[in-house]
């Protein structure tokens, strides 16, 4: 994959990762003991905790991004044949089909 591919692929995997981690262990200001800050909201997260959540993101997506390339290596050297000789497929590319009658008998 290219540099600019890699780069979207994780761009769009860190935001979906980050938006998957972001409500894990949130606790709203008013489900403890009630304290809630002047002049914020009482569903407001107590400790958001996002640097710990960034950085889940960031595994995530650079995770997927690793992965979306090492596919397309593998993928490549099934395309080539390079990777037949680990699989099936090179029996099955050098396969030929029964030949059909060119004349029919009546």
């Amino acid at each position: 994959m290219d540099p600019v591919g890699f780069i979207v692929v994780f761009i769009i995997s860190w935001w979906l990762s980050f938006f998957c981690v972001l409500p894990i262990g949130v606790q709203g200001q008013f489900e403890d003991n009630g304290d809630v800050v002047e002049g914020s909201e009482a569903g407001a997260p107590k400790r958001p905790m996002l640097k710990k959540k960034v950085i889940w993101a960031s595994l995530g997506g650079l995770g997927r991004a690793v992965m979306r390339d090492a596919e397309d290596v593998v993928m490549a050297g099934l395309a080539t044949g390079q990777l037949a000789r680990w699989s099936h497929v090179d029996k099955l590319a050098h396969h030929e089909r029964p030949r059909m009658a060119t004349t029919w008998r009546v």
